[in-house]
Protein backbone atom coordinates (compact mmCIF):
# COMPACT_ATOMS: atom_id res chain seq x y z
CA UNK A 1 0.00 0.00 0.00
CA UNK A 2 1.38 3.38 -0.96
CA UNK A 3 1.62 6.30 1.43
CA UNK A 4 -1.14 8.20 -0.37
CA UNK A 5 -3.48 5.17 -0.30
CA UNK A 6 -2.76 4.73 3.42
CA UNK A 7 -3.41 8.42 4.08
CA UNK A 8 -6.68 8.19 2.17
CA UNK A 9 -7.75 5.12 4.18
CA UNK A 10 -6.94 6.91 7.46
CA UNK A 11 -8.87 10.02 6.34
CA UNK A 12 -11.93 7.94 5.41
CA UNK A 13 -11.79 6.11 8.76
CA UNK A 14 -11.55 9.39 10.68
CA UNK A 15 -14.40 10.91 8.69
CA UNK A 16 -16.55 7.84 9.33
CA UNK A 17 -15.91 7.94 13.07
CA UNK A 18 -16.77 11.67 13.14
CA UNK A 19 -20.11 10.98 11.43
CA UNK A 20 -20.84 8.18 13.87
CA UNK A 21 -20.19 10.53 16.82
CA UNK A 22 -22.41 13.23 15.27
CA UNK A 23 -25.18 10.72 14.74
CA UNK A 24 -24.87 9.51 18.32
CA UNK A 25 -25.04 13.11 19.54
CA UNK A 26 -28.19 13.73 17.47
CA UNK A 27 -29.69 10.49 18.74
CA UNK A 28 -28.95 11.55 22.32
CA UNK A 29 -30.59 14.94 21.72
CA UNK A 30 -33.66 13.26 20.18
CA UNK A 31 -33.90 10.90 23.15
CA UNK A 32 -33.62 13.76 25.67
CA UNK A 33 -36.21 15.85 23.80
CA UNK A 34 -38.58 12.88 23.59
CA UNK A 35 -38.23 12.34 27.33
CA UNK A 36 -38.95 16.03 27.96
CA UNK A 37 -42.07 15.96 25.79
CA UNK A 38 -43.21 12.77 27.50
CA UNK A 39 -42.74 14.17 30.99
CA UNK A 40 -44.85 17.18 29.99
CA UNK A 41 -47.50 14.85 28.53
CA UNK A 42 -47.48 16.77 25.25
CA UNK A 43 -49.39 15.55 22.23
CA UNK A 44 -50.23 16.73 18.74
CA UNK A 45 -49.16 20.22 17.70
CA UNK A 46 -47.84 21.08 21.17
CA UNK A 47 -45.49 18.07 21.01
CA UNK A 48 -44.36 18.92 17.47
CA UNK A 49 -43.61 22.49 18.47
CA UNK A 50 -41.74 21.41 21.61
CA UNK A 51 -39.70 18.82 19.69
CA UNK A 52 -38.78 21.32 16.99
CA UNK A 53 -37.62 23.90 19.54
CA UNK A 54 -35.86 21.31 21.66
CA UNK A 55 -33.98 19.77 18.73
CA UNK A 56 -32.84 23.15 17.46
CA UNK A 57 -31.96 24.72 20.84
CA UNK A 58 -31.03 21.64 22.82
CA UNK A 59 -32.86 19.94 25.70
CA UNK A 60 -31.10 22.10 28.31
CA UNK A 61 -32.59 25.27 26.83
CA UNK A 62 -36.09 23.82 27.10
CA UNK A 63 -35.99 23.50 30.89
CA UNK A 64 -38.07 26.33 32.41
CA UNK A 65 -37.58 27.51 35.96
CA UNK A 66 -38.55 24.65 38.27
CA UNK A 67 -41.30 26.52 40.13
CA UNK A 68 -42.94 27.80 36.94
CA UNK A 69 -42.76 24.36 35.39
CA UNK A 70 -44.41 22.73 38.39
CA UNK A 71 -47.22 25.29 38.51
CA UNK A 72 -47.94 25.06 34.77
CA UNK A 73 -47.74 21.28 34.83
CA UNK A 74 -50.20 21.15 37.73
CA UNK A 75 -52.60 23.49 35.93
CA UNK A 76 -52.36 21.37 32.78
CA UNK A 77 -52.96 18.18 34.78
CA UNK A 78 -55.98 19.67 36.57
CA UNK A 79 -57.54 20.98 33.36
CA UNK A 80 -56.80 17.73 31.53
CA UNK A 81 -58.46 15.71 34.30
CA UNK A 82 -61.57 17.91 34.20
CA UNK A 83 -61.80 17.65 30.41
CA UNK A 84 -61.35 13.87 30.52
CA UNK A 85 -63.91 13.49 33.30
CA UNK A 86 -66.41 15.28 31.07
CA UNK A 87 -65.59 13.04 28.12
CA UNK A 88 -64.68 16.07 26.02
CA UNK A 89 -63.15 15.66 22.58
CA UNK A 90 -62.26 17.78 19.59
CA UNK A 91 -63.23 21.45 19.49
CA UNK A 92 -65.08 21.32 22.80
CA UNK A 93 -61.97 19.98 24.57
CA UNK A 94 -59.77 22.56 22.88
CA UNK A 95 -62.05 25.40 23.90
CA UNK A 96 -62.35 24.11 27.45
CA UNK A 97 -58.58 23.62 27.82
CA UNK A 98 -57.91 27.12 26.55
CA UNK A 99 -60.37 28.65 29.01
CA UNK A 100 -59.20 26.47 31.86
CA UNK A 101 -55.51 27.20 31.32
CA UNK A 102 -56.21 30.95 31.22
CA UNK A 103 -58.46 30.67 34.28
CA UNK A 104 -56.14 32.38 36.75
CA UNK A 105 -53.17 31.33 38.79
CA UNK A 106 -54.95 28.42 40.51
CA UNK A 107 -55.37 25.55 38.07
CA UNK A 108 -57.26 23.51 40.67
CA UNK A 109 -59.88 26.25 41.02
CA UNK A 110 -60.25 26.41 37.25
CA UNK A 111 -60.71 22.66 37.08
CA UNK A 112 -63.18 22.65 40.00
CA UNK A 113 -65.68 24.59 37.90
CA UNK A 114 -64.86 22.22 35.09
CA UNK A 115 -68.32 20.71 34.70
CA UNK A 116 -70.00 24.05 33.96
CA UNK A 117 -67.14 25.15 31.71
CA UNK A 118 -67.21 21.81 29.94
CA UNK A 119 -70.94 22.10 29.29
CA UNK A 120 -70.51 25.66 28.02
CA UNK A 121 -67.65 24.59 25.76
CA UNK A 122 -69.74 21.76 24.32
CA UNK A 123 -72.65 24.15 23.73
CA UNK A 124 -70.27 26.59 22.03
CA UNK A 125 -68.85 23.82 19.84
CA UNK A 126 -72.39 22.86 18.81
CA UNK A 127 -73.20 26.55 18.25
CA UNK A 128 -76.32 26.30 20.40
CA UNK A 129 -78.29 29.41 21.31
CA UNK A 130 -81.50 30.36 23.07
CA UNK A 131 -83.79 27.62 24.33
CA UNK A 132 -81.73 24.85 22.73
CA UNK A 133 -78.64 26.04 24.63
CA UNK A 134 -80.53 26.35 27.92
CA UNK A 135 -81.97 22.86 27.53
CA UNK A 136 -78.59 21.40 26.63
CA UNK A 137 -76.85 23.11 29.58
CA UNK A 138 -79.51 21.89 32.01
CA UNK A 139 -79.19 18.28 30.81
CA UNK A 140 -75.39 18.47 30.69
CA UNK A 141 -75.12 19.83 34.25
CA UNK A 142 -77.47 17.13 35.55
CA UNK A 143 -75.51 14.26 34.00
Amino acid sequence: MTKSAFALAVAVALLGSGLAQAQTSQQNRMSACNAGAGSRQLAGDARKSFMSDCLSKGPEAMQPAKSAQTSQQQRMADCNAAASAGGMKGDARQSFMSDCLKGGSDGAAAAAGGKQKMCNAQADAKKLAGAARTSFLTKCAAS
